[in-house]
């Protein structure tokens, strides 16, 4: 059996050392891929990319670093940057405690690439004044208190690309070093062109410090001269003094700052001096915070710059004033001969979005000067703010500029944070003009405007308030369909808006305002306003929600067109509410016309007073209207609807029982000039009216497309009702009295009005001669017309009757067509009393007694009457005649016919049983009667009977004339004398 031996101690320990040194030789070849893996994730925590960092193998007193590459966004600009051949010299004591002996870089190369235009990620939130203090602190222990004795560059390179001048392209070069406390330095700076830049600086914590920037190999040329001198007892005392000339400077600043590659109108010098104390503290964190902390100094300072950005030229600068600052922030004393002027215009892309701002785009100044002492301070904490007492005087634009601003802000503040919520009070005025506005859906020219008033940002809230006496004119206006000479609006009484910043809620009134408008022209007619008058009594609104009140006053507005005139004395609307989302709104109010009246080619209307009270949609329009004339005789009432969507509505009106009287109203006196052979004296006129309308056809215009466009409106429906109530009044100096009846007419258009049936008609009294009274019939209208077929209607008269001289006429049928040549009926009489007959002929001595019957044939031709043998009778038993003349009139009979002498006698007492007329009547207006006359006197016994045949010729124009001038000659005494 083989026994196994263990590995000696020797040999355990020789195998271990062999372990161990195979272990220390991977870990020694693999320690520069692991350092450089390491530094690359960290850098890649701050934010870098494409990272590359190689590291050679470190030795005992050096280490060399071949290759550091990294890129890094800052804003809107991205650092490419490499360094090659970084030498670290050390020794192995003191680098265990952090410490260089030496470092150097044979080559860095530093691009900035990109600028305002270009696109990048969001910048991070503000820093706070940790951060600030964390980063100088960390420059302040580079300084003060390096890790490295020794630092030294040779070719170091830097372009930026929105840079301009000779330092687009640096580069640099210099050595830092850092003995007895003391750092002390050399810097070489030299761009494309021009002379190279030394920077020397001697910097001692506890003691002197001074940094000198110059150019030149001889006499240097001071640009920046820093120096100060610290005394350190209990606590640490401090006394310095800057001062920058700019001209000299230019190149370094042309480097950072965006000013433009005029390099030689750049110009000033920045001044300071002033002292502090504190405690001595390690820290610069500690050294903000610390309740010991006081700085206070005295500054001035005059820059000219040619530009800033791309908007901004022409920069002159001078401010002068104190500093006071300590732990909790730094206050400012700027004093009055301070200001600041730049050369600027809109920014490109405003003015492309914008098209009626594109007349701003040439450049106008801005001034700022402070016309008293300012006070402003900022507060430094977690959340830094800010606060700045004016005033400051703010101008824009010159005289003669589209666009000035003059105002003064007297107080403003802030947290630097969020520029939002800033606090300002700013008071002034905005003037300016444009030649054109092009804006749907008004142009106009010649637009200025001149508004003055207060603004003020009190978070979260916005506060104007424009002044009164603000005004904006115009000159020529275009709208769709119009146009206008010119417009001016003028603010009575001062108008306040107040507007919530994140909420985006807005207040605005109560206010006044008047505008002033020159004729408008409008589809062919003229719209004349003397003075119109605003008042907003309030609005509001949030987003696209809106709500309001208000009323308008126009005086004397008038139109003109198509030969007729309109004038209104006054307009008054009052929107009750008027509110809104978006594209959908609504509106309810009132609205008077006072004194409306017209000018028409036939009558001019009386005048009218009108109240409507309306409920207004985009689509829909309700409105309910009240129309009374001027001296309140006569009230019409309505209400009216309309669709716009579908072009439908409606309108109800009624014109209310109104009273005429002689004295009072009457119908020639409501309507001027009144030409017309009737008129209405007394009694009640009452109408309704009812019309429904819709779309129209669609039509297609001339030289269009034949696309078709709306047709507008077009009545379906319209119904009329006329009541009248014991109306008077006259036709051609015919009285009519009391007359009675309702007439409805419907109509679908202007061409086709028709009756909607028979109407009854009742009138109490004509008196052409003759007195008719008790008139009644039924009547129907044939189809009437007012627009191009306007004529006279066909008349169909039926079952008329009238009360006349003790009897009856009627008649079962009068027809009456204007388009035939004649019209024939048959007039029944019946009844008919002859003394009332015999009382027309107003021959003194002759009465009688008896009824009379019978028909009379008419014919109707055109304005003339005739009658062909019409027939009338006495009716049984008869009647008697009696006639006794005058003597004169006696005597003449006899002694022309001396066998009158018999009839006379005979017609003393004539008792008789036949009386028959033959009728006729001529167009001339001659009536013909041949009478036959049979009977005898009782009182000539000896006498037989006696036939009397009797022709009678009479003018019955002339006859009904007479009769009337002599019941008028009754009607004028039984007034003057009251006589019954």
């Amino acid at each position: 059996m083989a026994v196994k031996r263990s590995m000696p101690l020797w040999g355990k320990v020789v195998w271990g050392l062999g372990v161990l040194a195979s272990l220390s030789l991977v870990l020694w070849m693999l320690l520069p891929s692991v350092v450089s893996h390491f530094v690359e994730r960290q850098f890649e925590a701050f934010g870098c990319k494409h990272v590359n960092v190689e590291i050679e193998r470190p030795g005992l007193r050096r280490t060399v670093v071949p290759l550091v590459s990294f890129q890094k966004a800052f804003g809107t600009e991205t650092a490419h940057l490499t360094i090659r051949g970084l030498t670290l010299d050390y020794e192995l004591a003191r680098l265990r405690e952090g410490f260089l002996n030496e470092a150097r870089i044979e080559e860095l190369h530093l691009d900035l690439r990109g600028g305002p235009g270009a696109q990048s990620e969001p910048a991070p939130g503000e820093p706070s004044l940790s951060t600030v203090a964390a980063t100088l602190d960390s420059v302040s222990e580079f300084l003060l208190n390096p890790r490295v004795e020794r630092f030294a560059w040779t070719n170091a390179s830097i372009f930026r690309e929105q840079a301009t001048g000779p330092f687009r392209r640096l580069k640099v070069s210099g050595t830092l070093r850092h003995e007895k406390e003391t750092l002390t330095g050399s810097i070489t700076f030299q761009g494309t062109k021009g002379k190279p830049y030394a920077l020397q600086l001697t910097m001692n914590p506890h003691g002197r410090t001074k940094v000198l920037l110059h150019s030149g190999k001889g006499s240097a040329e001071s640009l920046l001269d820093i120096e100060s001198t610290v005394q350190v007892s209990q606590a640490l005392h401090w006394q310095g003094s800057l001062k920058t000339n700019l001209k000299r400077a230019a190149p370094f600043m042309a480097l950072l700052l965006p000013f433009g590659p005029d390099l030689e109108r750049v110009d000033g010098v920045v001044q300071f001096q002033g002292e502090g104390s504190t405690k001595r503290i390690e820290s610069f964190d500690r050294l903000l915070r610390d309740a010991s902390t006081r700085v206070h100094g005295a500054f001035q300072a005059s820059a000219q710059l040619p530009a800033w950005g791309e908007n901004s030229e022409d920069i002159a600068v001078t401010l002068s004033g104190e500093v006071d600052a300590d732990a909790t922030g730094a206050a400012l004393t700027l004093f009055p001969s301070s200001s600041a002027k730049v050369l600027v215009h809109p920014p490109a892309d405003l003015l492309k979005k914008t098209s009626f701002l594109m007349p701003l785009r040439e450049k106008a100044p801005v001034h700022l000067q402070l016309e008293d002492t300012v006070k402003a301070r900022v507060s430094l904490g977690d959340d830094p703010s800010w606060y700045l007492d004016g005033p400051i005087r703010v101008q824009y634009g010159a005289k003669s500029a589209p666009i000035g601003i003059d105002v003064v802000v007297t107080s403003a503040s802030g947290p630097f944070r969020d520029p939002l919520s800033t606090k300002a009070d700013v008071h002034g005025r905005l003037w300016g003009a444009l030649p054109v506005l092009e804006s749907e859906p008004v142009h106009a020219k010649d637009l200025r405007w001149n508004v003055m008033g207060k603004l003020a940002f009190q978070e979260p809230a916005i506060h104007v308030e424009v002044e009164k006496g603000s005004w904006v004119k115009t000159g020529p206006l275009r709208f769709e369909q119009g146009t206008a000479d010119l417009a001016e609006f003028y603010v009575s009484r001062a108008l306040p808006v107040s507007v919530e910043m994140p909420s985006k809620k807005w207040e605005m009134g109560p206010t006044t305002a008047q505008v002033r408008l020159s004729p408008i022209h409008w589809g062919g007619r003229t719209i004349t306003m003397e003075r119109v008058g605003l008042r907003l009594q309030e609005a509001s609104g949030q987003g696209k929600q809106w709500q309001t009140t208000g009323t308008a006053h126009v005086r004397r507005p008038q139109l003109d067109g198509e030969g007729r005139t309109v004038t209104m004395e006054r307009v008054g609307v009052h929107v009750q509410e008027a509110w809104g989302n978006g594209n959908e709104w609504q509106a309810t109010g009132t609205a008077k016309i006072l004194g409306l009246s017209s000018e028409l080619d036939e009558f001019v209307p009386p005048k009218v007073n009108l109240a409507m009270k309306f409920d207004v949609a985009p689509a829909l329009v309700k409105a309910g209207i009240l129309a009374e004339t001027v001296d309140q005789s006569v009230k019409a009432t309505g209400r009216v609807t309309h669709d716009a969507s579908t072009n439908q509505g409606s309108l109800r009106a009624t014109l209310a029982p109104r009273p005429f009287s002689p004295s009072g109203t009457t119908l020639s006196r409501l309507i001027t000039p009144w030409e017309h052979p009737f008129d209405v004296t007394g009694g009640r006129l009452a109408l309704s009216a009812a019309v429904t309308w819709g779309a129209g056809p669609r039509r297609v215009p001339a030289g269009s497309d034949n696309r078709r466009m709306p047709g507008g409106v077009m009545v379906k429906q319209g119904q009329v009702v006329i009541m009248t109530k014991d109306l008077d009044g006259y036709y051609e100096d015919v009285p009519v009295e009391d007359v009675n009846t309702t007439i409805t007419v419907n109509a679908t258009s202007p061409d086709d009005v028709t009756m909607a049936g028979p109407a009854t008609v009742r009138i109490g009294r004509v008196a052409p001669g003759v007195a008719l009274e008790n008139i009644a019939l039924t009547l129907r209208l044939g189809r009437l017309g007012f627009g191009d077929s306007a004529g006279q209607p066909s008349v169909d008269l039926r079952d008329v009757s009238a009360h006349t001289l003790g009897g009856r006429v009627s008649s079962p049928r009068i027809h009456i067509d204007p388009a035939q040549p004649s019209t024939r009926f048959t007039l029944n009489v019946d009844g008919v009393q002859l003394d009332r007959l015999l009382q027309l002929e107003q021959q003194q001595g002759l009465e009688g007694s008896g009824v009379l019957d019978g028909s009379i044939p008419i014919t109707l031709n055109g304005k003339t009457v005739t009658i062909h043998e019409g027939l009338v009778a006495v009716r049984p038993p008869g009647g008697v005649i009696r006639f006794a003349p005058l003597d004169e009139t006696r005597q003449m009979l006899v002694r022309a016919k001396p066998e009158m002498e018999l009839v006379l006698r005979a017609l003393e007492n004539f008792r008789y049983d036949v009386l028959r007329a033959l009728v006729s009547y001529q167009e001339d207006g001659t009536l013909l009667l041949e009478t036959r006359l049979e009977g005898k006197n009782p009182d000539m016994k000896e006498a037989p009977p006696v036939h009397f045949n009797l022709n009678v010729q009479e003018n019955v124009p002339a006859l009904l004339q007479s009769v009337q001038v002599v019941k008028d000659i009754e009607n004028q005494l039984e007034k003057a004398f009251g006589q019954p």
